[in-house]
C-alpha cells in the first residue's frame, strides 16, 4: 500500500493533487522489496560450490596418493597390532609397535616417596581438608564422597598410613572435623546458623554415628553465641567447643556429659568476636596449643590463656583496649606452648599493623613488633621455633616469616592437589600432598611432613611433595 501523506507536509499541493494515481502491480512490489538479493544469492552460491568442487578434487587426490603409497610399502613386521575389525575401512590403519609394553607407562608408576611420607586411601581431585593428633598419632583425611551426596574421611595411622576407619556422612558440607589422640573418636561440626551449629561424633573403628548434639542452641534465643571451634583435648574422650561470644566447655564423649567452662561475665561484641577464617579453618583470635593442654581466648582487651579443662593460667596486658575493634587475621601457640603469637591490624588514631609475642607462661608480652608484609595472612602456624608460615587461603602456598626480623625469608608450596593442615600437632609443615596429577582414583594422596631447614634466606623457595621437601629456588 502506497504510504499516506498529509497535505500540510507538501509546500506544493497543487502538484500534489494533480499528481496521476498509479497502482503498483504485485510484480512491481516484489521487485522493490527485493533490492536485488536474487543476484547476491547467485553470485554467493557460484562461490561456494566452487569451493566444495576445489576441496572434493583436493580431498580425492590426497586419497589416491596415500592408497598408492601404501600399496607399495611392505607390510611391516611383528606389528603385534591386532587385524582391523569392523569399522576399519580402506585407507585406515593401526599404528605398528615396534614391541609390546613390559610395565605401565613411566608416569603412572607411584612416586618414590621422600622420608617420612606415608600413603592415603583418599583421591587427591576431592580433598577438602585434614585433622591431626599427632606425629606417631592419627590423620582424619576429609574428601567428598564418590558415591552420593556427603563426605568421606578416611582415618589412618601418621607414622605408618595404616588404616583405622573410614566415617561416610550425608553432609553436603562439614565445617571442622577433628579426631581424639587414641584414634578412637572423630567427631563433625557442621552449620546450623539458626537452630545453632551442631557436633556428630562417630566410633572411627566401624564408621557409626554415636550421636549428634548442639552445644549452642539458638531456636529460643537467636542472638546466642555460635559455636566456631572443635577440639579433642589431650584426654581422649574429652571434646572442648569454643564459642564466639568467648567462652569455651567440655564434655565426656560418646554421651556429651558436661564437665567445665569458661563463662565470659558478658558474650564479646560484634566486632570483637572470636572468628575462624573461612578459607583455611584457622583460628583469628584464639588458639590451642599443639599438645591441646592450653587455650588462649581474645577477651577484648587481652588474651586470657586457660588450660583446656577451662582453668585460668594467666592472662597478657590489655592492648586492645583503646584500640577500634582490631582486625585479627591469626593466633598461634609455639610447638613447646611457651609463647604465643598473634597478628592483627589496629584502625582509629593508632593505625597499625603488630605480630605480637607474649610469654604464654607468664602473660608478659614479649616483643611487640611492627610487621614489613603487607598480606594479611589467613591463620598462621610455627615452623620451628624461629619462624612463622602464613596461609593464603585457597592458595597452596606459605610464606615464611622470621620471627626476630618479621620479614619474609621465603616460599614453601605444596603439589597441586595438595592441602596444607593448617593447625599442625607440632613444630613441622604437614601437608596432604599428590605427584603432581589430578585423580579421582584411590590412593593417589600421601602425607608429607617437612622439618624446617637448617637455614632460611630472602628468596628461597621450596616444594612439599610426595618426594618430601625440596629447594625449587634458592636464595640469591
Amino acid at each position: 500500500m502506497a504510504r499516506s501523506r498529509s497535505r500540510d507536509d507538501d509546500e506544493d499541493d497543487d502538484d500534489y493533487e494533480e499528481r496521476p494515481k498509479k497502482r503498483r502491480s504485485r510484480d512491481d512490489e516484489d521487485e522493490r522489496d527485493s533490492g536485488g538479493s536474487n543476484t547476491g544469492l547467485i553470485i554467493a552460491g557460484s562461490v561456494i560450490g566452487g569451493v566444495v568442487l576445489i576441496g572434493g578434487i583436493i580431498a580425492a587426490v590426497a586419497f589416491s596418493s596415500s592408497k598408492k603409497k601404501a600399496d607399495d610399502e611392505p607390510a611391516v613386521a611383528n606389528n603385534n597390532a591386532p587385524a582391523p575389525g569392523p569399522g576399519i575401512g580402506p585407507g585406515m590403519f593401526v599404528p605398528p609397535r615396534t614391541a609390546p609394553p613390559t610395565s605401565k607407562p613411566k608416569g603412572d608408576e607411584p612416586p618414590k616417596l621422600g622420608p617420612g611420607v606415608v600413603p592415603l586411601p583418599a583421591s587427591n581431585i576431592t580433598l577438602t581438608g585434614a585433622a591431626m593428633t599427632g606425629a606417631d598419632g592419627h590423620v582424619a583425611v576429609q574428601s567428598f564422597g564418590q558415591k552420593g551426596r556427603g563426605n568421606a574421611i578416611d582415618v589412618v595411622q601418621t607414622a605408618t598410613g595404616k588404616i583405622v576407619g573410614q566415617v561416610q556422612d550425608d553432609q553436603p558440607f562439614d565445617d571442622l572435623i577433628t579426631i581424639s589422640r587414641d584414634g578412637r573418636f572423630l567427631a563433625v561440626l557442621v552449620s546450623d546458623p539458626f537452630e545453632g551449629n551442631t557436633i556428630s561424633v562417630y566410633t572411627v573403628a566401624d564408621g557409626k554415628l554415636q550421636k549428634t548434639f548442639r552445644p549452642y542452641p539458638k531456636k529460643d534465643d537467636f542472638n546466642a553465641p555460635s559455636l566456631i571451634w572443635i577440639a579433642f583435648t589431650h584426654h581422649a574422650d574429652e571434646l572442648l567447643t569454643i564459642h564466639d561470644g568467648g567462652g569455651a566447655d567440655t564434655w565426656s564423649m560418646p554421651n556429651f556429659q558436661h564437665g567445665s567452662s569458661v563463662k565470659p561475665q558478658q558474650n564479646l561484641p560484634a566486632g570483637a568476636r572470636l572468628q575462624v577464617n573461612g578459607f583455611t579453618k584457622s583460628p583469628a583470635n584464639f588458639a590451642i596449643s599443639p599438645d591441646r593442654e592450653l587455650m588462649a581466648i581474645f577477651n577484648g582487651t587481652g588474651f586470657t590463656i586457660y588450660s583446656t579443662r577451662c582453668a585460668p593460667e594467666c592472662k597478657t596486658p590489655d592492648f586492645a583496649g583503646g584500640l577500634a575493634a582490631p582486625l585479627f587475621s591469626g593466633t598461634a601457640f609455639s610447638p613447646d606452648g611457651k609463647r604465643l603469637v598473634s597478628y592483627y591490624q589496629a584502625f582509629g588514631k593508632d593505625v597499625k599493623t603488630c605480630l605480637r609475642v607474649w610469654d604464654a607462661v607468664k602473660g608478659t608480652t614479649d616483643d611487640e613488633g611492627f610487621i614489613t608484609v603487607n598480606q594479611a595472612p589467613a591463620g598462621f602456624a610455627f615452623w620451628g621455633p624461629k619462624h612463622i608460615v602464613f596461609h593464603q587461603g585457597g592458595v597452596s602456598t606459605v610464606r615464611v616469616i622470621d620471627l626476630e626480623t618479621r620479614r619474609e625469608v621465603g616460599k614453601v608450596r605444596c603439589t597441586v592437589p595438595g592441602k596444607f593442615i593448617t593447625v599442625p600437632p607440632d613444630g613441622n609443615l604437614w601437608a596432604v600432598v599428590s605427584d603432581g596429577r589430578v585423580s579421582q582414583e584411590p590412593n593417589t594422596s600421601w602425607l608429607a611432613k617437612a622439618a624446617p631447614p637448617a637455614s632460611l634466606s630472602a628468596g628461597s623457595e621450596w616444594e612439599l611433595s610426595a618426594r618430601g621437601l625440596e629447594n625449587k629456588v634458592k636464595a640469591p
